[in-house]
């Protein structure tokens, strides 16, 4: 290990042992840590450009995109071509300034434009980044954390547990970085790897859960975020939509087209770089629809409308898992809503046309199932699109590597541990749990089910916690009571979680998904800070009734 490799991995710990603490929510000594943070980053930037001057860096496990689709070396890579890097870096910095001066002006929505970027990827080489999406969530940040820490929690807020989760598994995701290369590849390989992942996805998605915690602070902040969600929704159905009979494709446009020669029929993608981000988006759109109706009598025809618009493109997609994970989602939030009685009449219903539209699916894709497929290891990764070699791999590295290999390491560490018969082309692990238990051991599968824990008992528990603020104090008595509305909406969101862990058994892309961090953030700001749903159409609806 070179000096440059130490200093680096000792500067990415500095990093972790500031930032968590920031993101966890300490209200002591946050200026001491903020500065440590900048210094550390600055340290690990500069210490990683010398250590890594000679490795390859690849973007792996970016929801739509292969292994190794982005690399960057030092021969004729970017790392040479300083006047560009210098230029963009200056650029970057004056567009930096006007989107915080918007985030400070219009702080109302400056956190729901940062919604509608995410799906937005720049092409960079062959892959695509979330480079305007990160412009403004730092943007949010220094304009509502730094200039004036306007989204400051409420002095009795509720301890919001599920953030403590996600700080440990960040931390032990973080912490595998000492350790990933090991035995399979050399050490910078292995560091650069995890360093991808924390900054591409991991710590960048953990500024948004802290933003989007901090910014719900009513109903109507709440009824924002869910709508801007649902009304993209609508954009990219329509994009999708159309792209069907058109034959539009923005991005990927390969890949798609060359499953449609293989047989596998056209997928729409939307702005998205694969049908199934866009289809688990969809199923989003459409659980977040059916939460909303039962709570908003009014809306009711509209949600519906766009129910129907997603549910048609998310046809296109031809996505078997999101019909999967769909129907999980709705039999969730129907026992929430209904309970467990006629609660198991929907789970029966929704398995039905789950089945039926899962073999309809499966024929026009061409993978017919047969019993002789059945019987053999190649029948099932024939079935599985290859996930059943990948899955083997990953517990063969898990056994080999009880600690884990270290995050982002999977596609590393693969072609030692795969099935002579596995398709090279095939190298990032697409079943969540194989993933976590292979990179982060024993101790991050555990970690990653205490996340799931703590999200669903968040959720799903029925009293809410109080917030002592000012303008709480003169509510209305029948105010400090939980509202069965805000319930249900935090089932309507929990189903999207579980939507996402379903989706994440087939596909992976879980915790790199920044919409999981945004649910799971209103998962405990429903609960930690909100007493009533407090919406006009409701109160009208609601006296109609009566």
């Amino acid at each position: 290990m070179t000096a440059a490799l130490l200093i680096a991995k000792l500067s990415l710990l500095g990093v972790l042992f500031t930032f968590l603490p920031l993101f966890a929510g300490i209200r002591v000594w946050r200026r001491p840590l903020a500065i440590g943070l900048v210094s550390a980053t600055a340290a690990l930037a500069g210490s990683a450009v010398v250590a890594l001057r000679h490795t390859s860096l690849s973007v792996a496990g970016l929801p739509g995109v292969r292994a190794g689709a982005l690399t960057v070396t030092a021969s004729g890579g970017l790392l040479h071509r300083w006047p560009l890097l210098i230029g963009a870096a200056a650029g970057g910095l004056v567009v930096l300034a006007g989107l915080t001066w918007l985030a400070w002006r219009f702080p109302r929505w400056a956190l729901p434009a940062a919604l509608v970027l995410m799906p937005i990827r720049v092409p960079v080489g062959s892959s695509h980044l979330l480079v305007p999406f990160y412009l403004v969530v730092l943007a949010v940040l220094i304009a509502e954390v730094v200039i004036r820490d306007r989204l400051a929690p409420p002095a009795g807020a509720g301890r919001d547990h599920l953030r403590l989760a996600l700080a440990a598994f960040v931390a032990l995701a973080g912490l595998s970085a000492t350790w990933a290369g090991l035995d399979f590849a050399s050490s910078g390989s292995g560091f650069a790897a995890t360093l991808v992942k924390l900054f591409a996805f991991y710590l960048p998605f953990a500024v948004v859960y802290y933003l989007v915690f901090r910014y719900t602070r009513t109903a109507a902040d709440l009824r924002r975020l869910l709508l801007t969600i649902i009304w993209l929704g609508v954009v990219l159905a329509v994009i999708a939509i159309i792209q069907y009979p058109t034959r539009l494709v923005f991005f990927n446009r390969a890949t798609i087209l060359h499953e449609k020669a293989m047989g596998q029929g056209f997928r729409v993608n939307a702005l998205f770089a694969d049908p199934n981000i866009l289809s688990r988006y969809l199923v989003m759109v459409l659980l977040l629809c059916a939460a909303l109706a039962l709570v908003e009598p009014l809306w009711r025809r509209r949600l519906a409308g766009v129910a129907v618009l997603a549910a048609v493109a998310n046809v296109f997609t031809l996505s078997r898992s999101g019909y999967v994970a769909l129907a999980a989602g709705l039999i969730l939030l129907a026992y929430a809503w209904l309970g467990a009685r006629k609660g198991s009449i929907v789970l029966a219903a929704i398995v039905v046309l789950a089945g039926a539209a899962l073999g309809a699916l499966t024929l026009v894709r061409g993978t017919p199932i047969r019993a002789q497929t059945l019987r053999t290891g190649r029948g099932w990764n024939k079935i599985t699109a290859g996930r059943y070699y990948l899955i083997a791999g990953g517990l063969e590295m898990f056994r080999a590597h009880p600690q884990g290999v270290g995050l982002g390491n999977f596609p590393l560490a693969y072609p030692k541990y795969k099935n002579r018969r596995a398709r090279a082309s095939l190298t990032e692990s697409h079943t969540t749990p194989v993933t976590v238990m292979a990179e982060l051991g024993g101790a991050g599968l555990g970690l990653y089910l205490i996340v799931l824990f703590t999200a669903f008992s968040t959720a799903l528990g029925r009293g809410l916690r109080k917030v002592h603020s000012p303008a709480a104090a003169h509510a209305p008595p029948e105010e400090e009571l939980p509202d069965h509305r805000l319930y249900l909406i935090k089932a309507g969101l929990a189903a999207v979680v579980l939507a996402m862990v379903v989706d994440s058994l087939f596909y992976n892309a879980f915790f790199e998904d920044p919409y999981l961090w945004t649910t799971l953030a209103l998962i405990a700001a429903v609960t930690c800070r909100l007493t009533v749903w407090e919406t006009r159409s409701a109160t009208i609806a609601l006296s109609r009734n009566s």
